[in-house]
């Protein structure tokens, strides 16, 4: 018994032992802004496949993995004090192969910190306070909305520290639950007057406030079927006609609200209120895609007193929407595509755009409420390109598709197979984040159909465009200071900015267009 247990053993032994690579990584941490070496950084090099590999830097930020195998790996990088690298949601692939020495530096940015302080007016604090560290991002449009980053509950003290904020700009909020009232930091209730709070890298900043005085209003009145049928599920978004307001969480998430509502701490100015009732969708094999609605908009201008009594009533959804996708000179299946159909009215997401995933060469959306919409379509693979949208024997590119409650059954979405590919590199050798963005020249109505942004965690690396429709475009890149930075793309002051400051391209029918190296552009 005991010769067969050793044998096993080492059976076992001889079985999980596996013959050494002839691979290596080697590189070194430094922080980010600096030559200044990171020690102790933890590197860990891990496959799904085989076991993982690691080093931890030596006082010259310096480290060697050795004795790899051949294989595609996820490298992170980890310090204290540091944010990880990558960020959080975010994969670094390195590819091995035998006797390959691969040099890979990786830079680390300082975790910075910001301490909130919520106070009354005798400077007591204030418990129980909740605060949220938020961000301003532009949506496409270009307008500025609050993104959050994090929230918490000012303790005894009326504090909480922020830690781990990456750098940029900041801004803090401050809600008092017992009556709805908001301030911003460094104590205005109005929004546009909100104060930034720079970081960078390894920053410690501090914000102390109390509640700002002044007087809110409220908008309460009522939510009604325009049939009287039971009041299903509604989110009422509130804009803001100041385009100046940044967007809050009222309308880029919509608030849920009864039959009966009223919406408090609202500060004078004109708003547009949108409730929407949706139900279910659901999708078939064929392509379906059902989305009954219903929607209702209001006007409400707040003066020197709360508005009351408002009355919405919901009406029912529109007419039905088909159609069909078209390969243009061939009878070539056409690729996956996802279509898209997007309000112009200025409608939440909530009805509008509506998206659904063609695999079939035919389509159809149900209940699509009245308005205009511009279609779009985003083909998921291949070199084709969408060369236009007809319907009604016409394009509708630039008029758009007005849907009312009679169904449409002529929507033709027009894919050319042979779409033109651009290739190009860097001047610069970097290994840090940016995006890359092929811009049409002019402003055609469907830009965001045309326009193409790439990000990239590594720009010393090439890359491609493929499915780009015939045209004159202007290729430019943009250098990051990390991938999670918010970069409004098809705002009308991003384009402005920074289009003409790109390369020229002209892009002609299933060509292939290499470029001449491309010089980054910092923000």
């Amino acid at each position: 018994m005991h010769l067969l247990l050793v044998a096993l053993l080492a059976l076992i032994g001889v079985q999980d032992t596996q013959p050494a690579g002839t691979a290596s990584v080697e590189g070194v941490v430094t922080r980010a802004g600096s030559s200044q070496p990171v020690a102790n950084a933890s590197v860990v090099i891990s496959s799904l496949s085989r076991r993982d590999f690691g080093a931890t830097t030596d006082g010259n930020g310096h480290f060697v993995v050795s004795n790899m195998h051949a294989g595609t790996f996820r490298i992170d990088v980890k310090a204290e004090g540091y944010l990880p690298n990558p960020l959080p949601n975010r994969v670094s692939i390195i590819r091995l192969s035998d006797g390959q020495h691969l040099r890979y530096d990786v830079v680390l940015s300082a975790t910075s910190s910001i301490s909130v302080r919520i106070v009354d007016d005798n400077r007591e604090p204030l418990a129980g306070v909740s605060v949220d560290l938020l961000r301003q991002l532009r949506d496409f449009t270009g307008r500025l909305s609050w993104q959050g980053v994090a929230s918490a509950v000012t303790d005894e003290r009326g504090s909480y520290s922020f830690q781990d904020v990456s750098s940029g700009d900041f801004f803090v909020r401050a809600t008092r639950k017992a009556d709805h009232a908001v301030t911003y930091f460094p104590g205005t209730l109005d929004p546009r007057a909100a104060a930034p709070i720079p970081l960078r890298d390894g920053d410690v900043r501090s914000a102390e406030f109390s509640f700002a005085k002044g007087k809110t209003f409220s908008i309460a009145g009522t939510i009604k079927y325009a049939d009287q049928t039971p009041l299903r599920a509604v989110t009422l978004y509130v804009l803001p006609q100041d385009s100046g307001i940044p967007l809050d969480e009222s309308f880029t998430k919509g608030v849920s609200v009864e039959e009966k509502f009223e919406l408090k701490g609202m500060l004078p100015g004109a708003y547009d209120l949108f409730a929407v009732s949706l139900s279910l969708h659901r999708t078939t094999s064929l392509g379906r895609f059902d989305f009954p609605m219903r929607g209702a908009k209001s006007f409400v201008q707040i003066r020197d007193e709360d508005v009351a009594d408002l009355s919405l009533v919901l009406e029912a959804g529109g007419g039905d929407v088909s159609g069909h996708l078209k390969v243009v000179g061939g009878n070539t299946p056409p690729p996956r595509v996802r279509l898209m159909l997007k309000r112009r009215d200025g409608f939440p997401s909530g009805m509008g755009p509506l998206g659904m995933m063609v695999q079939a060469d035919t389509f159809r959306l149900t209940d699509v409420a009245p308005g205009v919409y511009d279609i779009s379509a985003q083909i998921l693979q291949g070199n084709a390109y969408v060369s236009d949208v007809r319907a009604l024997g016409r394009s509708i590119v630039d008029e758009g598709l007005t849907i009312g409650h009679d169904p449409i059954d002529s929507v033709e979405v027009l894919i050319d197979p042979d779409g033109g590919t651009i290739k190009g590199s860097f001047t610069s050798a970097k290994k840090s984040p940016g995006l890359v963005v092929l811009a049409p020249h002019g402003a055609p109505r469907n830009i965001d159909a045309l326009l193409k942004a790439e990000p990239l965690e590594d720009l010393s690396e090439p890359f491609t465009f493929s499915g780009v429709a015939p045209g004159i475009y202007s290729l430019f890149a943009i250098e990051l200071k990390s991938m999670d930075e918010v970069v409004p793309v098809l705002s009308p002051e991003f384009l402005s900015a920074y289009q003409n400051r790109g390369a020229p391209i002209r892009v002609e029918k299933g060509a292939t267009v290499t470029t001449a190296p491309l010089s980054l552009i910092s923000r």
